[in-house]
């Protein structure tokens, strides 16, 4: 391989799309993490920071979040409330009926209301720093909530996904970051640990 490119192998045998509010794997979520974001991101020091977040004012139970402004998902549009809004309502309608990877979210966000295009008042169920933490789901087009396989806004994009074979991902064009090294990942799918092996 080119040194801006890095291919992996690993087990996958359930998932079958790549929407991560209804995620089936653990370590696909590694994969998936580079595609999705979320509001605030834990660092390395285990402490939440901003990330799609412009700023965040506490009062109590009310969270009042502005978005940045120069954040796209990866087919060019910009990262609105509105998208916020429809991931959080999605994630809540799943938690109703037991299903979903944060369906926890039940628990810590009473409500959600659109304050304009780029803030949204979350209200939370209880006062408490560990909301952040929540708050680490990926968001996802409001359009786009539902569908098997939505686009993100992290640092790569899906060029190719074929489940239990590979998935291959590429720079996000509308990065606004400095870009990745890799440029390219190319992910190929086995059906057992014992499978990886046969492969170096």
């Amino acid at each position: 391989a080119a040194e801006n490119e890095l291919n992996l192998c690993m087990v996958s045998s359930q998932t079958q799309w790549l929407n991560p509010l209804v995620a089936e794997e653990r370590e696909f979520q590694s994969l998936t993490a580079l595609v999705y974001e979320g509001l605030f991101y834990i660092d390395d020091d285990y402490k939440p920071q901003n990330n799609l977040v412009e700023s965040c004012d506490i009062d109590g139970a009310n969270w009042l979040i502005t978005l940045r402004t120069d954040v796209y998902f990866h087919d060019g549009t910009p990262v609105t409330a509105y998208d916020v809004e429809a991931t959080i309502n999605e994630i809540l309608r799943l938690a109703a009926n037991g299903e979903g990877q944060y369906s926890q979210l039940k628990y810590i966000i009473k409500s959600v209301s659109i304050n304009n295009t780029n803030s949204l008042l979350i209200t939370m169920n209880r006062p408490y720093y560990g909301n952040y933490f929540a708050l680490t789901f990926p968001i996802l087009p409001a359009s786009q909530v539902q569908a098997q396989n939505p686009v993100g806004s992290g640092p790569y994009k899906v060029d190719s996904f074929v489940p239990g074979s590979h998935l291959h991902l590429s720079v996000n064009p509308y990065w606004r970051e400095r870009t990745p090294v890799i440029e390219y990942i190319s992910v190929s799918f086995k059906e057992r640990n014992s499978m990886l092996l046969e492969e170096y």
